[in-house]
């Protein structure tokens, strides 16, 4: 039950972050489209991670290079989805207030993406063992059964 009220409240702040910036965009005082480019960065987002975990196995080291280079391109991606809206708003394509909408919005959204992607989940169905014991798998430890 804890798994569906944590996807539930991952839903809600998901949905609050794109509240914030499709009000943003299409509020009568703004109505301009453009801030809906930070989609593109909050879809790219999560991808240099999903990489990093595939690529490297080791869970005992507490950094390698793979790892950092993706935090690298996760936190230029992160800070590219700031920066977007503020020079729009500079070059005046966007008004300030809209501006403070989508940053509200990237906050949450980020949030809402980088919560799950840094806690330990359970990766995989409930095990069932040969001798009837039932056993679940989590991301930092790969268990089999007794036998």
């Amino acid at each position: 039950m804890a798994g569906v009220k944590a996807l539930v409240a991952l839903s809600f702040s998901g949905a609050i972050g794109l509240t914030f910036l499709m009000l943003g965009c299409a509020l009568e005082d703004y109505g301009v489209y453009w801030p809906l480019f930070v989609l593109i960065f909050h879809a790219i987002s999560p991808i240099p991670h999903f990489i990093a975990k595939r690529v490297t196995y080791d869970s005992d080291a507490t950094s390698s290079a793979c790892r950092e280079l993706a935090y690298f391109f996760t936190t230029g991606i992160v800070v590219s989805a700031f920066g977007f809206p503020v020079i729009l708003a500079r070059v005046a394509v966007i008004k300030w207030g809209a501006c403070g909408l989508v940053l509200a919005g990237n906050a949450v959204i980020f949030l809402t993406i980088q919560v799950p992607l840094h806690s330990p989940r359970i990766i995989g169905p409930i095990q069932s063992c040969r001798n009837g014991e039932t056993q679940v798998r989590y991301m930092h430890t790969a268990h089999s059964c007794d036998i």
